[in-house]
């Protein structure tokens, strides 16, 4: 690792160098707006004629290169500043034209493709249709052309490659798209997913042509320190029909407290570019591989599938756990979350290029899940051969059995007891929005995924087991591969009494 990151220090260097330019650019809007500690403070009320709201929205305009900006603590995430503009904008019988492929999930209900009765786009009338990327990850400018063909209202573009593993969209390249779209429908609004994408590059969508962007203060802009909020940029009249959306007509930009944290977000602005260039340098950083081939490859001779199935599978029961939509969900009963499941339909395979679409990329992942039963072929040779050699009871043939079919039932039903039992038997550390429970027995027989609550709470901690008496036998292999130097960067949780 450590070499691998003497080989990236050059890029890492680039990178160090172009934070003084992003920061030359945000210390000129600020100054240009002649920032000072009388804007740190906002007012209450219904906030009309807050300066240090209106003296925030111009520096950002300024920063991102728009005719205007809103900066809104009451964004409550990017999802709520991009469903602010969706909203704000188009009207019943308008079209969205999704060109970057399918939105992140989050979108899904906004725009209506999921769980409807809550209001979505698809409710009010607006029609959504959705270009997918070409196998290299570009936009097909050919379809795009097509679907142009028909009146279109909108057309959204996500730069970002969010939880996939395709190439972002570069600026000049939504430049080229923004020339392409305007020169069909000139009336039509390019609006730019922008999460992620802040001071990345030199330029910014809506200095290629992008009417309106939309993003998230907890990511990029935020610097680390903004608490929360997102912001809305581009053209002053669909900046307005955004805020519209968020407060109400007749008010708009013109109201709506800071709740006194201007300081933050204008100090956190002044951290993004070193924020940012530090993500890029983690991003560029990486380590040889062959302990993640030779870990998955163990994991796949548990014959579960292969790993984009599974690991697919097992980020959709996350996001839907316990919900109808769940596919082995635990309020349908003990036996149908342990195995009857498996025996019907399962829509969420339809989906797994969302789920997986990082592995999916991989041709090593894709080789596994296409041909993980053949490699019980070599397995079953080589315990074959061991057991003839080695003379075991039973020969090759009682090692082969005794190692491939009753491994097999046993593995199947501990891991579906995962599935089943702690969603049913046990206690709960956190209170998460489903059935998930610690279960002790089952922790013992699955090395620790019993702890099963913990790992709903905290998913991306390789931790299970986080109370003291909460034996995680997995965890206790990643600790040793961290000290062998095999591991890094592994997140944690910690359980807190009294917290969930």
């Amino acid at each position: 690792m450590a070499s691998v990151a003497r080989e990236q220090q050059p890029l890492a260097a680039a990178r160090t160098e172009l934070v003084q330019q992003r920061l030359e650019r945000v210390l000129s809007a600020m100054a240009a707006e002649r920032v000072g500690t009388q804007h740190f403070a906002s007012l209450t009320g219904y906030g009309h004629g807050d300066q240090g709201r209106e003296v925030v929205d111009r520096v950002f305009a300024r920063v991102l290169g728009a005719e205007a900006a809103a900066v809104r603590m009451q964004f409550v995430s990017g999802t709520h500043a991009i469903a602010a503009a969706l909203f704000g904008v188009l009207r019943p019988g308008d079209r969205l034209l999704s060109i970057t492929g399918r939105p992140y999930d989050t979108l899904e209900e906004v725009i209506g493709l999921r769980d409807p009765g809550q209001g979505s786009l698809a409710e009010f009338g607006v029609s959504y249709q959705e270009i997918e990327l070409q196998a290299n990850g570009s936009v097909d400018t050919t379809a795009v052309e097509q679907a142009l063909e028909r009146p279109c209202r909108m057309v959204l573009i996500q730069r970002s490659c969010g939880y996939s593993w395709r190439p972002s969209i570069p600026v000049a390249e939504i430049g080229r798209l923004c020339e392409l779209i305007h020169g069909r429908q000139p009336e039509c609004v390019v609006f730019v997913d922008n999460c992620y994408g802040e001071l990345v590059q030199e330029q910014e969508p809506t200095q290629v042509g992008a009417d309106l962007i939309a993003g998230s203060l907890i990511k990029n802009l935020g610097g680390t320190i903004a608490p929360t909020g997102g912001y809305v940029a581009g053209r002053a009249s669909l900046v307005e029909q955004a805020c519209c959306r968020l407060t109400a007509p007749g008010i708009g930009r013109e109201g709506g407290t800071g709740f006194d944290l201007q300081r933050l977000v204008l100090q956190g602005l002044f951290l993004a570019p070193q924020m940012v260039a530090e993500a890029l340098i983690g991003a560029d950083l990486v380590v040889p591989v062959w302990v993640e081939r030779l870990l998955v490859i163990m994991g796949t001779l548990a014959c579960q599938s292969g790993p984009i199935e599974w690991v697919g599978l097992h980020r959709h029961h996350h996001r839907f756990s316990d919900q109808p939509t769940d596919h082995h969900d635990a309020g349908r009963g003990l036996w149908w979350s342990h195995s009857e499941w498996m025996l019907h339909d399962i829509p969420a395979l339809k989906e797994l290029d969302r789920y997986a679409g990082d592995l999916q990329c991989d041709p090593f992942y894709r080789w596994l899940d296409r041909w993980f039963l053949l490699l019980q072929i070599p397995l079953g040779l080589g315990l074959y051969w061991i057991g003839e050699a080695a003379q075991v009871s039973g020969g090759g043939v009682g090692l082969v059995l005794w190692a491939i079919p009753l491994r097999l039932v046993v593995v199947y039903h501990v891991t579906w007891l995962v599935n089943s039992a702690t969603h049913a038997f046990g206690y709960r550390n956190f209170d998460c929005p489903d059935l998930s429970r610690n279960c002790w027995w089952v922790a013992l027989l699955s090395f620790g995924e019993g702890w099963h609550n913990n790992h709903h709470a905290h998913p991306a901690s390789a931790r299970h087991g986080l109370r003291w008496f909460e034996f995680d036998l997995t965890w206790q292999h990643v600790r040793l591969l961290k000290r062998l130097g095999l591991a890094s960067r592994v997140r944690t949780a910690r359980y807190v009494p009294g917290a969930s």
